[in-house]
């Protein structure tokens, strides 16, 4: 009775495996195709037991095509799959994936020959990583044929919102972890291609201190963490088992600072300065109170119709606001709207494919896998291409601005030059002819030695000091005269003509290592830092220094005076200094206190 029974059981197996074509196990597959295989029941009550279905799928009230369903948040159906495999083999071991991230409940049981075999129950997106049958990011379960036979498998499962693809894919538990290791392998190589982008930004933020590039950086992080939450990276090794903060939730907050960070991004790159009558900041700021109403306010787990159609409003009003904004770039001419519509037409194209799936099934393909990864990858890298063309127009235009500013600071060192050379030969021949004039006619009037000698000693001291300044104001015989030997006559005369004593020392320095129109600009420097001194510093003592180096030289000045800090002294004739230092694109670096100033000027060969 019991081998009758067995038989007859065998053959009811048989005659449903042919209502619903079985799946024949092949030794050598690594992937099962179960489209044409698989089974659909939708128990609307969502009450029925496994052994009721059971009683359903025999009767054949099981469909052979998948109906669209799709739950608005309010659908308490509960979706059944089932199919049918032979395996003519020995012991084999496969995985099956449902590759629906968003399920809330999973049921699976199995059966061999008629007979309870194995079961499994997971809450969905909200059971953590490493407590699920197969500790990935995909909803997996093993399913060990461990001899031959006829094993039936019975799927139940419930989706809160979206629509139930009824998707199930099949494979050997080699070619599955094959697979997951490729996957994550591909969302490391971006996740790192991401944060190379978001360094290339910093690197840039550093440069130029431009808020623009620190945007681009933080939506890099943030799309960073998106991709980890989406692909379980965080969920795995960060997140735990902390249930809030898994799944949906994780990738929602990771989404929702992404969308912020790029907008802001956004408003600064395309410079669009308002959106539909609103400033782009209350644009933003009303996108961001939506979304955070949506997290905070709805608890996940009791999702009401309103949070779907607002949460996919939201989705849509992304799209729609990045789309706007490319209108609204393109319209105001701004360069950079080519390159950013370039970027955003995958996350575009994304967003269509992914609204089409809430109203048809849509299969599992190479876009719903790695869609996500590769769409704003192309996003940052287009948008780091068109960051550092950007950069590198600002480059050459500063270039060109600081090649006009050379050109005048030198028009206007060579016109002062010229102005000094004029009124220097002007004190030497008209002022200077005339006191020499005045002086001979004093001798010549015949005027009481007495009272003359005075006035002559005044004319004589008028001379030289007007033949001073006209030196000063243009050596004489400045081409053909050494800088240091001229430098050197200089400074003994001011020791003997002055109460400050100089000290002149030139060490390592080379003749023709600087043109003659450098050499007069070392010359001005100099003279205005001993003019300082003389008029200003009340010192003693001071020590003029010039040190040749191998690619520059450094002149170090050095007074015993009471420095420079009442607003009124500072800056004398520091202005001149600066300009002639950068003329010669040195660099120049002063140190006043109250026992001394010390002026360093480095001046590059």
């Amino acid at each position: 009775m019991k081998k009758s029974s067995g038989i007859f059981l065998f053959l009811l197996c048989v005659i449903t495996a042919d209502a619903q074509p079985a799946l024949v196990i092949d030794h050598h597959k690594k992937e099962f195709e179960m489209m044409r295989h698989i089974a659909y029941f939708t128990d609307t009550t969502n009450n029925f037991r496994i052994d009721t279905i059971r009683k359903i799928q025999r009767r054949g009230l099981f469909e052979h095509n998948p109906k669209t369903y799709r739950n608005f948040g309010i659908d308490p159906s509960r979706h059944w799959y089932f199919f049918t495999i032979r395996n003519a083999f020995g012991a084999k071991e496969l995985i099956m994936d449902l590759p629906d991230s968003y399920l809330d409940h999973i049921k699976v049981h199995i059966f061999k020959n008629g007979l309870p075999y194995n079961h499994f129950l997971t809450n969905g997106w909200r059971t953590p990583i490493n407590q699920r049958p197969v500790a990935s990011y995909h909803h997996a379960f093993p399913i060990s044929l461990n001899s031959p036979g006829i094993f039936e498998v019975f799927v139940n499962v419930r989706r809160a919102t979206g629509t139930v693809k009824g998707t199930v894919l099949l494979e050997t538990k080699e070619n599955f972890y094959k697979n997951y290791i490729l996957e994550n392998h591909i969302s490391s190589l971006v996740q790192g291609a991401i944060l190379l982008m978001c360094l290339f930004g910093f690197f840039l933020f550093y440069l130029t201190a431009d808020k623009l590039y620190l945007w681009y950086c933080l939506q890099n992080i943030s799309l960073f963490l998106l991709i980890g939450a989406r692909h379980g990276v965080l969920n795995f090794y960060l997140l735990g088992t902390l249930d809030m903060l898994s799944g949906s939730y994780a990738n929602y907050i990771c989404a929702l600072s992404y969308g912020a960070t790029h907008l802001f991004f956004v408003l600064r790159f395309v410079q669009v300065k308002n959106l539909l009558g609103l400033t782009f900041y209350k644009f933003i700021l009303l996108l961001i109170s939506t979304q955070l109403l949506l997290l905070l306010l709805i608890p996940f787990g009791q999702i009401a119709r309103l949070k779907y159609y607002l949460m996919y409003g939201c989705i849509i009003a992304t799209a729609f606001t990045v789309a706007l904004i490319i209108i609204k770039g393109a319209a105001r001419g701004n360069r950079n709207v080519n390159s950013y519509a370039l970027a955003q037409t995958p996350f575009l194209l994304l967003i269509l494919y992914y609204m089409a799936g809430i109203f048809f099934p849509v299969p599992v393909s190479w876009i719903t896998l790695h869609g996500l990864q590769f769409g704003p990858l192309f996003e940052v890298t287009v948008l780091a291409i068109a960051l550092a063309e950007r950069f590198s127009g600002f480059q050459q235009q500063n270039y060109i601005l600081l090649n006009n500013l050379n050109e005048a600071q030198t028009q206007i060192i060579q016109i002062q030059d010229a102005e000094r050379q004029r009124i220097a030969q002007d004190l030497h021949d008209e002022l200077g002819g005339n006191l020499a004039a005045i002086k001979m006619s004093l001798q010549s009037s015949g005027l009481i030695k007495e009272k003359v000698s005075p006035l002559l000693k005044l004319i004589d001291q008028a001379s030289v000091n007007t033949r001073n300044i006209a030196h000063n104001l243009m050596p004489p015989n400045f081409e053909d005269v050494l800088l240091i030997d001229l430098l050197t006559n200089h400074f003994s005369k001011l020791d003997l003509d002055g109460d400050i004593r100089f000290h002149f020392h030139a060490t390592g320095y080379q003749e023709g290592k600087f043109s003659k129109q450098q050499e007069l600009t070392l010359h001005r420097i100099v003279m205005e830092l001993v003019s300082n001194i003389i008029n200003h510093s009340g010192a003693s003592e001071a020590t003029i220094q010039f040190i040749g180096y191998q690619k520059h030289l450094e002149i170090m000045v050095e007074d015993d005076g009471v420095g420079f800090f009442k607003p009124s002294q500072k800056g004398i004739g520091l202005k001149s200094i600066r300009s002639r230092v950068n003329f010669l694109k040195g660099h120049c670096n002063i140190d006043s206190n109250e026992r001394g100033t010390t002026t360093v000027i480095q001046v590059p060969y």
